[in-house]
């Protein structure tokens, strides 16, 4: 599949409405009504290309994300426990911070002020 194609699919993605459950109100590309968007976005991770797919995300599924970073458990030493999206265990969670300082318009610091 073409990266062109994987952003089609992901633009599509983001301007879909999901039901009460979080899941697909209607059949979706491969994915049929009723799949999580959880599962979804795991199918993105994978085909993500050096690390990062998209540079586009709207700040809705960038609050859904920061959502999900919050259950990620942390180490003593910063580390996050488990394995994020393209980010492994034992990966700096302020690497993971700076990736979402640079994609939310007036930085973290500012949106989760708000």
């Amino acid at each position: 599949m073409k990266i062109n194609d994987l952003e089609d699919m992901w633009e599509g993605f983001s301007e879909i409405r999901l039901d009460i459950n979080d899941s697909l109100q209607n059949d979706f590309y491969h994915w049929q009504k009723g799949t999580s968007r959880i599962t979804i976005l795991k199918w993105f991770n994978t085909h993500l290309v050096d690390g990062i797919l998209f540079q586009k995300f709207s700040v809705e599924q960038l609050e859904l994300l920061w959502d999900e970073f919050s259950n990620i458990p942390i180490n003593l030493e910063d580390e996050i426990e488990l394995d994020f999206y393209c980010w492994k265990k034992g990966t700096y969670r302020f690497e993971i911070w700076h990736w979402f300082d640079e994609k939310l318009p007036n930085g973290i610091a500012e949106w989760t002020a708000a």
